[in-house]
C-alpha cells in the first residue's frame, strides 16, 4: 500500500472520528441537563409528596430518594446516556467501514480495495497495461446459515478468504467488498485467458470441500472481467460489469 493511500485512509478516518465526537454532550451542556433533570425530578416528587397522607420523616425521605432515582434515570439516560452510547456506535460502525481491512476474513475491505484498485488504475492507464478483475460470489450461503447457523456461515466465508489468499499472489488485490461478495486484482497478459485461473480457484474449493473437516461445503460463482488501458472506465463501472455477468 503507498504512503498517500495510508495517509488518504488515515485522515478519512481522523475526520469520522471528529465528527462522531462532535456529538457528545459538552460539560457545560452536561452539567445544564444533570442540573435540569434534578430540579425538574425534586420538583415531581414533592408535588406527589405533598398529595400524600402524613408520614413518618424516615419513611418520607427513603420515598423521596426512591421517586428522585426513579424520575432521574428516564430522564438522564434519554437525554445524557443515549447520545453518548448511540455517537460511539456510529463512530464505531463509520472507522470500521473506513477501515483497509475487513474484519472478519483478513482481506482488505471495501474502502481499502477501492483505496488500492483505482491506484493501481492509475498506473495500469500511464503503462498501458491491462488487468484481469476476479468477481465472486458466494452461491450457498443462505443454505449454510439457515441449515448451520449464522456463525458457521461466518467460518465459511473466512475459509473463502483463506482459500483465496493462498491460491493469488502476494501482489494482487485481494479483497471482500460486501458479505458474500470477493474480488481480485490481477495484472497478468491478457493472452494467459482467464479459463484455467478460475479452473484452479473452483479445483482448491473442492479440494477444501473434500477435506471433511467442515459440515459445510465452499461454493462460488465467480466471473472474470478485463480491463483494457484503450477502453477506460471506472473501477466501479468495472465491477458493476463483473456482477451483471454473474
Amino acid at each position: 500500500m503507498t504512503d498517500n493511500s495510508t495517509k488518504g485512509m488515515e485522515n478519512r478516518a481522523e475526520a469520522v472520528t471528529t465528527k462522531a465526537s462532535s456529538g457528545y454532550p459538552t460539560p457545560f451542556r452536561t452539567l445544564g441537563i444533570i442540573t435540569a433533570s434534578i430540579f425538574i425530578a425534586e420538583t415531581v416528587v414533592m408535588y406527589l409528596l405533598s398529595h400524600l397522607a402524613p408520614i413518618n420523616e424516615t419513611a418520607e425521605m427513603f420515598l423521596d430518594s426512591f421517586l428522585l432515582v426513579l424520575l432521574l434515570s428516564p430522564i438522564l439516560y434519554f437525554f445524557l446516556l443515549n447520545p453518548i452510547l448511540m455517537n460511539r456506535t456510529e463512530r464505531i460502525l463509520l472507522e470500521q467501514r473506513l477501515s483497509p481491512t475487513d474484519a472478519l476474513t483478513g482481506l482488505y475491505s471495501r474502502q481499502g480495495f477501492f483505496t488500492l484498485a483505482e491506484h493501481q488504475l492509475k498506473i495500469a492507464n500511464r503503462l498501458k497495461q491491462g488487468f484481469f478483475l476476479l468477481y465472486a460470489r458466494m452461491a450457498n450461503i443462505k443454505e449454510v446459515n439457515i441449515m448451520l447457523g449464522r456463525e458457521e456461515g461466518d467460518h465459511a466465508l473466512i475459509d473463502i478468504g483463506n482459500v483465496l489468499k493462498e491460491y493469488f499472489r502476494g501482489y494482487d488485490i485481494v479483497a471482500r467488498i460486501d458479505k458474500i461478495t470477493f474480488v481480485v486484482m490481477q495484472f497478468r497478459n491478457p493472452e494467459e485467458g482467464v479459463e484455467n485461473m478460475t479452473a484452479r480457484l473452483q479445483e482448491k474449493l473442492e479440494m477444501h470441500n473434500t477435506s471433511g473437516k467442515h459440515k459445510y461445503k465452499l461454493a462460488l460463482n465467480t466471473t472474470v472481467v478485463y480491463y483494457d488501458p484503450d477502453l477506460p472506465c471506472s473501477i466501479e463501472d468495472l465491477l458493476t460489469e463483473a456482477s451483471k455477468k454473474l
